[in-house]
């Protein structure tokens, strides 16, 4: 394209011979082909008035092959990192007839989406004062809303403000992190007895009696992360309503799949609380019995224990 041919040779553009002293077209571009330079024939260059379309794939080599259209696009799958060994093994350069016209037609798309996307002259935006002094007054609450859950700093929200915050979804915790992470850990063993006296581990629902060993993976005594957090919420003595209604379940889930002396009668909810020693130290554990519940009794279970 625009490159000189060698002398008593023709100029051989995307594959055609351009005779000398005529105008060459390839794909609406502009060419210019030189005259074999002989004799008393004068140096030609013959311009194309076709507008010029630029060729849209085009892909070259480290070896320095130029490729062109839809071989320049297997060529470009070919040396894909991901898939090209698969690319290589298809026969995906037969395609070339029935793509490259898919290919030239897709030019006029581009040049119709690229008029349309095209960088337009933004007006300028004017923010209503009322919404910025609305997000002002947010950030401001926020500021405030955590400066009073630093334990250290003596300031505290008064209702009704202190509502505002669960309102409106601008309440933040941060205890997950500050001012340091969970000192303490554990796991569940909950200790049954069936209605012929026998012991059962109700947690795994297995008809043996319970280790209070640590399990291997304490994880797996959860089915998911759902059942992981209610577990962990009910440790907590701002959760202990929730004991009642987890063991009439446990109850229930039992029961439904036995009969008789395989019932479950009683169990004991405990919680082997493992704290988390300074570097170096040793892991102390606390066994815990936070519920205990009467399946068959009359009488409410026994209230919850907390230390």
């Amino acid at each position: 394209d625009g490159a000189a041919a060698p002398a008593g040779e023709r100029a051989a553009i995307d594959g055609a011979a351009a005779p000398a002293g005529e105008r060459a077209a390839i794909d609406g571009a502009a060419a210019v082909v030189l005259a074999p330079a002989t004799g008393a024939a004068p140096l030609v260059a013959a311009v194309a008035e076709a507008e010029a379309v630029p060729v849209f794939w085009q892909v070259r080599t480290s070896d320095g092959r130029l490729s062109e259209g839809w071989v320049a696009v297997v060529t470009a799958l070919e040396h894909a990192p991901l898939f090209g060994w698969l690319a290589a093994r298809l026969p995906l350069r037969r395609l070339a007839p029935l793509m490259d016209p898919l290919l030239k037609r897709s030019h006029r798309l581009d040049a119709a989406a690229a008029d349309w996307l095209r960088e337009r002259p933004r007006p300028a935006i004017r923010e209503p004062w009322l919404l910025t002094f609305v997000a002002f007054l947010a950030i401001g609450y926020c500021a405030l809303w955590n400066l009073h859950t630093v334990p250290q700093v003596d300031f505290d929200l008064k209702e009704p403000w202190s509502q505002l915050g669960p309102i409106f979804r601008l309440d933040q915790k941060w205890n997950m992190f500050a001012p340091y992470p969970l000192k303490e850990d554990g796991w569940y063993v909950i200790d049954g007895a069936l209605a012929d006296g026998r012991k059962v581990d109700v947690m795994s629902g297995e008809e043996r009696a319970a280790s209070y060993d640590k399990p291997a993976r304490v994880s797996e005594q959860y089915p998911n992360a759902r059942w992981r957090k209610y577990m962990m919420n009910i440790w907590q003595k701002s959760k202990a309503g929730y004991r009642l209604y987890f063991g009439k379940w446990l109850c229930r889930s039992w029961n439904e799949a036995r009969e008789g002396d395989r019932r479950l009668k009683s169990f004991d909810i405990v919680f082997m609380r493992e704290r988390t020693p300074d570097p170096g130290g040793a892991f102390e554990v606390d066994r815990t019995t936070i519920w205990s519940h009467d399946c068959f009794g009359k009488d409410p279970p026994k209230g919850p224990r907390d230390d």
